[in-house]
C-alpha cells in the first residue's frame, strides 16, 4: 500500500507501508501454537504475542531497536563530540557500551537442554547496564522496592520541583549546583514545618520524603527538575507521628 504525504505543494513525500509480517503464522510455530491453545485462550495469544516479538521478526517489519540505533551511531558521536571539545563522563561511556553488547553470543552465553529430549535453550548474557531497555527495568524494579520498603506506611504526596529557564545553562555548566537543588528543597521542607511554631522546630519535626533528580524533561532539553514523594506526616527526634 503506498501513501503520498505533501509538506507543501512542491514537496511531495512518498510513504510504503510494508504489510505486517505475522511472524506466530509460520508452519514451524503450529504444534507450539496448538500446545498453547489447550491451557486457553490467554496463553495462546501471549505465545502469539512472544513469537511476534521476536528480535527476528520485529526486524522484517521495519522496526529498529535502540540497541542497533547505538550500535550504528555511538562512536560517531563520541568522535563528534571530542572533535566539539566536549567530553562524555566515563559512567555514560560505560553503560552505553555495556547496552550495545548487551546479550551478544560471542561474550558469553547460557545453554539449557532438557534431559528427556533434544530441545535446547541459548541465552546470551544480560549486561546489568542501567540504561539497557531489558535490564534497566530489573535495576528500575529493584530500585522502586527499595525506596517502597523505606518509606513510612502513610499516603505520599508527589511533588515536582524546578527552576527558572533563564538560570539551567548555569545548571549544565555547572554540575556541582545539582546538589543545591536538593539543599533547597530540604530547606523549603523544613520551613514548611518548623515555621508553624518554635516547638516543632524544637523536636526538630521533619517530613519523610525520598526525591530523585532528572536533568531532562520530555523534550529532551535540559531541564534539571527534582521529583518528591513526600509522606503525609511529620515524625519527631523521639520517633513520634504526626499528621
Amino acid at each position: 500500500m503506498i501513501l503520498l504525504s505533501y509538506i507543501s505543494n512542491k514537496c511531495p513525500i512518498k510513504i510504503v507501508y510494508k504489510p505486517y509480517y505475522v511472524h506466530a503464522k509460520e508452519l514451524s510455530f503450529k504444534f507450539q501454537l496448538l500446545k498453547a491453545a489447550k491451557s486457553g485462550k490467554m496463553v495462546y495469544e501471549n505465545e502469539a504475542n512472544k513469537l511476534n516479538n521476536l528480535k527476528y521478526a520485529r526486524k522484517e517489519n521495519g522496526q529498529i531497536t535502540i540497541q542497533e540505533i547505538f550500535r550504528n551511531h555511538w562512536s560517531e558521536f563520541v568522535d563528534l563530540q571530542k572533535a566539539k571539545g566536549k567530553t562524555i563522563r566515563q559512567s555514560i561511556l560505560k553503560n552505553v557500551e555495556k547496552m550495545i553488547h548487551c546479550k551478544d553470543l560471542s561474550l558469553g552465553y547460557l545453554f539449557f537442554e532438557c534431559p528427556k529430549c533434544n530441545n535446547f535453550h541459548i541465552q546470551g548474557l544480560s549486561c546489568h547496564s542501567r540504561f539497557c531497555v531489558s535490564c534497566g527495568k530489573k535495576y528500575r524494579d529493584a530500585r522502586a522496592y527499595e525506596i517502597m520498603k523505606r518509606c513510612i506506611s502513610v499516603p505520599h504526596r508527589h511533588i515536582t520541583w524546578t527552576i527558572s529557564e533563564d538560570l539551567r545553562w548555569l545548571f549544565q555548566k555547572y554540575k556541582e549546583l545539582y546538589n543545591e537543588l536538593f539543599a533547597s528543597v530540604d530547606d523549603v521542607l523544613k520551613y514548611l514545618i518548623w515555621n508553624k511554631s518554635k516547638a516543632s522546630k524544637k523536636r526538630n519535626e521533619r517530613l519523610g520524603y525520598i526525591s530523585s533528580l532528572h536533568t531532562f524533561g520530555r523534550d529532551m532539553k535540559h531541564n534539571p527538575h527534582i521529583h518528591s514523594l513526600v509522606a503525609e506526616c511529620t515524625i519527631d527526634n523521639r520517633g513520634k507521628r504526626k499528621p
